[in-house]
């Protein structure tokens, strides 16, 4: 057992620890590049990304009833923002026509 942001003791093989250490593994592949991108747009589009998962780390690591608060941390215009600059990657890729 491991305890939650807030107390509430749950299983380690919570469905919300697993998705909280993928998240943080995500954040973490992200920032290998970092000091290599010469591209300002690039490094900040990354940097978006890892302040995003950081944030939704926080929502996984947090009991539900906390959670639920904390969620507009995350809104709906960060996702549409990422989604949006994978679309235009995937547009800039040669002959690609994939999920990304």
């Amino acid at each position: 057992m491991t305890s939650l942001v807030g107390g509430k003791r749950v299983r380690k093989d919570c469905v919300r620890l697993e998705a909280s250490g993928t998240v943080d593994q995500l954040t973490s592949h992200l920032g290998l590049p970092l000091g290599s991108l010469t591209d300002d747009k690039a490094k900040n589009c990354v940097i978006e990304c890892q302040n995003v998962l950081f944030c939704m780390g926080a929502v996984l690591a947090t009991e539900e009833d906390c959670a639920a608060k904390m969620m507009q941390s995350v809104l709906p215009e960060d996702i549409e923002s990422l989604e949006r600059q994978m679309d235009g990657w995937n547009a800039a890729l040669p002959g690609w026509r994939g999920f990304v």
